[in-house]
This record gives C-alpha cells, sequence and structure tokens, in this order.
C-alpha cells in the first residue's frame, strides 16, 4: 500500500510538473513579413554569452534642389576665400624675397653680385642730351668699348676729350648695370641750355 500511494504520488507529480512545461500545440505562426524597423541595439546576455541585436539602419534621405545649391554656395564661398589668401600669400612672399635679395645685394652677397676681387667691365654706353649728328663724335671721344676693364680715371679723360668737341658742360659717369653686377654703364649726359 505505501508503494501504491508512493508510485500515484509520483504520477501526480509528472503530471502537473510535466503540465507547466509544456507549450501549446499547433502549428507555429510565422509573421508574414520581416519588422519594417529593426529595434535600437540591445544586449541579451545570459550566464555565458552576449548576443548583440542588430542596429537599424537608416537609409539617407535624398535633398532638395535648395540643399544643393546651399552646399554649392558654400563650398564657393570657401574657395574664393582660398584664393584671395593664396594670392595674400604669394605677394607677402615675393615681398619678402624682394627684401631679402636687396639686403644681400648691399652685403655684396647676392648671386648676381660682383665677385671680390674682379674688376668692374664697362656695360652699355648711354648718351643723352646731344644732337644726334653730334652723338657719333661723343662716342669716339669716349674711348670705351663694352666688355673692358672699366679704369675709372679714363671717366675724367673721356670727360675732358668731350669738351675739347667745344660741350662744356658734358658728364661722364658711372651707373649701375641692370644686366650684372660686374659691370658699370656709363652714362653721357650734356645740358643743352650751356653755351658752346
Amino acid at each position: 500500500m505505501p508503494t501504491r500511494s508512493l508510485i500515484l504520488a509520483a504520477g501526480l507529480l509528472v503530471v502537473v510538473c510535466g503540465a507547466g512545461a509544456q507549450t501549446p500545440t499547433g502549428p507555429a505562426q510565422v509573421p508574414s513579413s520581416p519588422p519594417s524597423v529593426v529595434p535600437r541595439a540591445e544586449v541579451v546576455r545570459g550566464p555565458y554569452i552576449a548576443i548583440p541585436v542588430a542596429e537599424p539602419v537608416a537609409t539617407p534621405a535624398e535633398k532638395s534642389l535648395e540643399q544643393i545649391l546651399r552646399e554649392l554656395e558654400v563650398v564657393q564661398a570657401q574657395k574664393a576665400d582660398i584664393l584671395k589668401k593664396e594670392a595674400d600669400l604669394k605677394v607677402a612672399a615675393q615681398k619678402k624675397l624682394a627684401d631679402l635679395q636687396k639686403h644681400l645685394d648691399r652685403l655684396g652677397a647676392g648671386p648676381g653680385a660682383a665677385k671680390v676681387g674682379e674688376p668692374a667691365r664697362v656695360g652699355r654706353i648711354l648718351i643723352d642730351g646731344f644732337a644726334k649728328k653730334d652723338q657719333e663724335k661723343v662716342l669716339q671721344a669716349v674711348g670705351m668699348q663694352p666688355g673692358q676693364i672699366l679704369r675709372y680715371p679714363e671717366l675724367e679723360a673721356a670727360r675732358q676729350r668731350i669738351e675739347k668737341l667745344g660741350f662744356k658742360e658734358a658728364e661722364v659717369i658711372e651707373l649701375p648695370s641692370e644686366m650684372d653686377k660686374n659691370f658699370r654703364d656709363i652714362g653721357v649726359r650734356f645740358n643743352k641750355d650751356a653755351t658752346r
């Protein structure tokens, strides 16, 4: 008898526990389409692993024509600012380079500076204030040729030769050459108002 009670109690226990653990029977219901919005990412934690839930994918909205035109205006304004800044920087750099070149030229250390110890040479002979018919005679009286070594006493000698031609107010001077630092142009000037 006690065995029968025991079996009956065990059977009853199985039925009660089994009924609570069973799921309803019938065909499984499958959703007709997946949900359009995937829920925000959440992590479901179990005793041993974490399973991430997918983040919803946002599709970018298409820009309107007004938005595109506004963006284009902003980009063009930025481009104009950049071009102006570039031009300003170029001008500032050129000014700095010109100042540096002048300073180097004064020190005789620029790229076109005359080499130390190298004599100056005659560059161009510039004649000003003389009548066209007299220019050839004055040029011969100067007596210097471009390229020859410049000897400074020859400047005074050339002036005296020009005075002998009848030009009492003539000047013969040395001028810096625009072409090379080793050359000096010779300027011959005559005051037209002076009497002969």
